[in-house]
């Protein structure tokens, strides 16, 4: 009858051991898997030097096509011009005046 007690106690602990070995299981399961759904969140080495690659061309791409739009000295001449109408348009009004006054 003792030996019947010891068996069933085993029996007890061996069962209470595979439900322990059942818990972990699932625990390891659910870390394996938020470790999985963190792993995608980030970026890789590779992927970030993928991405530098991709950036660094663009720049130069950017760089290239800001060297054929127009640069400032393109513009120099019209402000010239235009520096000359407005005095010629200063000095009419200033002639017009002097008319005004000189014909009283």
């Amino acid at each position: 009858m003792e030996e019947t007690k010891q068996e069933q106690s085993h029996d007890v602990s061996i069962a209470l051991i595979q439900k322990d070995i059942g818990y972990i299981r699932e625990a390891i399961t659910k870390i394996d898997t938020t470790l999985a759904v963190y792993d995608r969140n980030f970026a890789r080495k590779d992927e970030l030097k993928e991405i530098e690659k991709g950036i660094e061309k663009l720049h130069i791409d950017i760089k290239v096509e800001l060297a054929k739009k127009v640069n400032h000295d393109d513009f120099d001449p019209i402000k010239k011009t235009l520096s000359r109408i407005n005095w010629m348009v200063i000095s009419a009004v200033v002639v017009g005046l002097l008319a005004l006054v000189l014909k009283k």
